[in-house]
């Protein structure tokens, strides 16, 4: 099951502000030629993920996370 939450407006004037969540359980290979324009927190709950970045790559074993800076491609 996918699951994704946009926020829409802060709730708080804080420093840090959350974009959107999502969770799916088989996520598919994403390439964003671009990168995504704001920090990226990628995340493994459970399982193994992998990450490439820069002709390098990580594996993410479970219950760690790695977070990509702005325009990261």
């Amino acid at each position: 099951m996918h699951r994704r939450v946009v926020l829409s407006q802060p709730v708080e004037p804080l420093p840090l502000q959350l974009e959107s969540i999502g969770t799916s359980p088989d996520q598919e290979a994403v390439v964003r030629l671009q990168g995504y324009p704001c920090y990226h927190w990628l995340h493994t709950t459970e399982g193994e993920g992998k990450i490439e970045w820069k002709g390098a790559s990580w594996r993410l074993p479970e219950r760690t996370g790695v977070l990509l800076p702005p325009h990261a491609a």
